[in-house]
Parts: structure tokens; C-alpha cells; sequence
């Protein structure tokens, strides 16, 4: 688990395989948010744990712990999916967040994996239609989107994001206002170094 946590901070890649004995197959893979959802449901477990892997302070709030990543980068709901999809691309972002009238609160989330929306029935249309109702006809397909958007405060803490992300299985939770307008964003692996890089900077020096 240690060399998993260094890889996965390290590079920032999503998932890390886990190979045979002998390196020659592929026996599991180890993702951010299967590692996200283990922490959470043995938390008292890890809280425990030798002093070789002690998790940051959970009572710290998002704010303290300078965990995720400012300005957020949202469009207006009305903005058509094309432009929407090619500026998620220029800027090589995960997600953007998708914004309401009347006080620009945050509706949803439009990422990479929305275009397997598309793919599987081609039309040009959707592409031209504005990027809210393009979630919106997402979701009417999808049974798996039952909640479209996760959000939190920069005064929640951790321990609340922690489980947030692991309840939602979400990969990006955004931090808002009073007016639920969002100002930041924390992805999984931002949480990961947030909850690990005291760990993982000790594991790292341990192994050079």
C-alpha cells in the first residue's frame, strides 16, 4: 500500500496495477478512489495505525489545508456543448463546472467522459445544444447520475470531504459559497495528498 500511495502521488496517474509474483500479468489495479473509499470505511483502523503512516489532521478545514485548487473554472449553463467540450480540452482539465442563473450556483459538472454520452448515438445537435441541457439529457439515460453535483464549504473539514467523496463516488467535489456559486475545486487526487503526503514524503526518504 505504501508504494502504491508514492506512485500515485507521484505521478498523479488515476489507477496502479498490481502484477503477479513473477511481473508477467496484471492480478488487480489499485485506483484513487478505491484507496479514497478503503481509507474512509477503516478510518478508525488507519487512525490507529503505526507511526509509519499517520493521516494529516482531519479536523483540519478545506481552507486550512490548503487542499484543492482556485479560481474554479465554470461556464454558464446556457453555453453550447461544442465550445463548452474543445475549452475543457485547451485547458487539459478534468472538469468544468456548470453554473445557473439567477446567482451563478453551481448545476452540475461536464468532463471527458460525458462524450461516451455521444458516442454511443452520434448527433451533431447535441454538440450545438446548450451544455445544461446536455446534462440534462445525460442524466436522463444514465441511472447512475442520481446526484449530479457534490459540493463543500472551505470551512468543512477533511474527515467531511473524505467521506463526501467516498459516499458520491464522484471525482471531483466543488468548494462554494454561501450562494452555492463554486470558488474551487478538490479532485481525488488532491484529497490523496492531502490525507497522505506526510506519509508519503517519510516512505519516499525511507526508500533513497
Amino acid at each position: 500500500l505504501a508504494k502504491v500511495l508514492v506512485r500515485l502521488r507521484a505521478t498523479r496517474v488515476r489507477r496502479v496495477a498490481v502484477l503477479s509474483e513473477d511481473g508477467s500479468s496484471v492480478v488487480n489495479v489499485v485506483s484513487q478512489m478505491s484507496l479514497i473509499h478503503f481509507v474512509s470505511s477503516k478510518l478508525n483502523l488507519v487512525n490507529a495505525a503505526e507511526d509509519s503512516i499517520k493521516l494529516a489532521e482531519l479536523r483540519q478545514t478545506v481552507d486550512e489545508a490548503k487542499v484543492g485548487s482556485y479560481p474554479c473554472i465554470s461556464v454558464d449553463e446556457s453555453s453550447r456543448t461544442y465550445d463548452v467540450l474543445k475549452q475543457l480540452d485547451a485547458l487539459d482539465k478534468g472538469g468544468i463546472a456548470v453554473t445557473g442563473e439567477p446567482d451563478g450556483q453551481v448545476l452540475g459538472n461536464v468532463s471527458g467522459r460525458d462524450l461516451k454520452h455521444f458516442l454511443a448515438a452520434p448527433s451533431i445537435a447535441e454538440f450545438e445544444m446548450p451544455v445544461g441541457k446536455f446534462l440534462d439529457a445525460i442524466r436522463r439515460e444514465q441511472v447512475d447520475i442520481s446526484i449530479p453535483v457534490i459540493e463543500c464549504k472551505k470551512t468543512d473539514t477533511l474527515r467531511k470531504v473524505l467521506f463526501k467523496f467516498s459516499g458520491s463516488r464522484k471525482h471531483r467535489v466543488y468548494v462554494t459559497d454561501e450562494l452555492h456559486r463554486p470558488v474551487g475545486v478538490i479532485s481525488l487526487g488532491d484529497m490523496i495528498h492531502a490525507l497522505f503526503s506526510g506519509a508519503v514524503d517519510q516512505m519516499s526518504a525511507s526508500t533513497d
